[in-house]
């Protein structure tokens, strides 16, 4: 059985699942599900599984580019994409605010709840079939959007307060979003991303809740990084 199976169990073999859990350790468990490419807290991807899925979906963009035929068969937003293949990227590098406060003060499984609430409300942002959503790590986050270019800060702070909703006791996102050609380098592009995050992040001062009194965005160009 590959561990792939415990998140996505064929109809043939929820049985063998079943029994294989009763004598499985939580180690074991924890283990299978990082193996197959999610986070156990969340359940998003995790580092590995997201970079996997970006050269999926990428893959069947471009394959599916040409199919014009096909196209008009499809809802709008995905007849779109079809057409574009990968003509953009969209990086969003986030973080959270005062999480590490909100951890110390309440405790880790508060800390987890919020952790669990956060990415539930990543999911509801972004969720076009495209859409990838990360754990990077700790309490890093990445979404990968592609043909869909936000310009207007207005916009990625309408995203960042909606993300915000999901948060609470002094917790709050910076979120950097970096613009992409579809034919650059993507890890350069999340690797420049996290870099000016954590440059936005130096900016502060917070206040008396945590919250950047920055605005905890920025939008940038990740071109240049690409070269």
């Amino acid at each position: 059985m590959e561990v792939t199976d415990i998140i996505q169990p064929g109809q043939g073999e929820r049985k063998g699942i079943e029994n294989w859990l009763k004598g499985a350790t939580q180690e074991e468990i924890i283990t299978a599900i990082i193996n197959s490419g999610r986070d156990p807290l969340t359940g998003l991807l995790n580092r590995r599984g997201g970079l996997e899925e970006i050269e999926r979906v990428k893959l069947i963009l471009e394959a599916n580019k040409h199919e014009l035929a096909k196209a008009g068969s499809l809802g709008e937003e995905h007849a779109g994409l079809r057409l574009l293949g990968v003509a953009s990227i969209q990086i969003y590098a986030m973080d959270l605010s005062g999480f590490k406060g909100y951890n110390d003060k309440f405790g880790q499984e508060e800390g987890d709840k919020m952790l669990k609430k956060f990415a539930g409300g990543m999911l509801q942002t972004f969720h076009r079939s495209t859409d990838i959503c990360m754990r990077w790590g700790g309490d890093e986050f990445l979404v990968i959007v592609f043909n869909s270019k936000v310009t207007d800060e207005n916009v990625l702070a309408a995203e960042k307060a909606k993300l915000d909703v999901f948060l609470g006791g002094g917790v709050s996102t910076y979120v950097v979003l970096g613009n992409l050609a579809g034919d650059k380098d993507i890890l350069k592009g999340i690797n420049g991303a996290f870099k000016e995050l954590a440059e936005v992040k130096k900016v502060g001062p917070v206040d008396s809740t945590g919250r950047s009194t920055s605005g905890g965005f920025k939008m940038i160009d990740l071109g240049e990084i690409n070269g």
